[in-house]
């Protein structure tokens, strides 16, 4: 059997492909460029938020880390960002050197998730910001619990067109990857206050997925906590 990084390398086509809006949300929430930033994209993919990182942030140090080889191939053809294959458990960078990290939709596929919350942290400086999202377990909750209560044929010969209709790819109970979970928004911000940080910002993101009309998804948004959104962007800073 293949391990999780040689798993990670074949399936490098499918990793890291969330629409423009998701990475350009993500950024909105990042802090403006100040001269001399370091900035570091955890689980970097094929590189599409390193992009538009290096658009935002020209006169800065851009780093990516990620765990296959061929992904790390792929980050690094971003133009002057420095790409290493490394296990988001244990980055090789020197502590208190990063100014903004990214984090996004890593944590559920790592089977550790609140290391890789204290290794962030360790990295940061003591006024760096980072801008996490996660999927959220509860914005496909009750069918997500139900449906995994089913066996996988008798899901997919009688609810495959109600689960492509409700759920999000990135429920485990449907997962390509080699290693997903689901989480809640209050289990990751608790996490987070207990590693360490200090939340700043956390709102919801994806309300009503397969939704078609947009108007009426965006006023229906208005009035669902975060905690129901489909993910969660979370924006925090090591406490002083």
């Amino acid at each position: 059997m293949n391990s999780a990084r040689e798993q990670y390398s074949l399936l490098a086509d499918k990793i890291g492909m969330s629409p423009p809006k998701f990475y350009e949300t993500a950024l909105s929430l990042a802090p403006e460029e100040e001269l001399g930033f370091s900035i570091l994209d955890v689980g970097s993919g094929q590189g599409l938020l390193l992009r538009k990182i290096r658009a935002k942030y020209p006169r800065s140090r851009i780093l990516g880390v990620e765990f296959s080889k061929e992904l790390v191939t792929r980050s690094s053809r971003v133009q002057n960002a420095n790409c290493i294959m490394a296990d988001a458990l244990h980055i090789p960078l020197l502590e208190k050197s990063i100014d903004v990290a990214f984090c996004t939709e890593v944590i559920e596929h790592v089977n550790d998730p609140v290391k890789v919350l204290k290794e962030i942290h360790v990295l940061l400086k003591p006024k760096g910001k980072l801008v996490i999202t996660v999927p959220n377990r509860l914005g496909y909750y009750p069918a997500y619990a139900f449906l995994r209560k089913v066996p996988a044929n008798t899901r997919r010969r009688f609810f495959q067109r109600f689960v492509n209709w409700l759920i999000p790819d990135d429920d485990p109970a449907l997962s390509f990857q080699p290693v997903d979970h689901a989480y809640s928004s209050n289990e990751v911000l608790d996490w987070m206050r207990k590693t360490g940080y200090e939340i700043i910002n956390y709102a919801g993101y994806d309300f009503f997925r397969n939704l078609r009309a947009a108007r009426a998804k965006e006023l229906l948004g208005r009035f669902v906590s975060p905690i129901l959104a489909y993910s969660f962007f979370i924006v925090a800073s090591p406490v002083p």
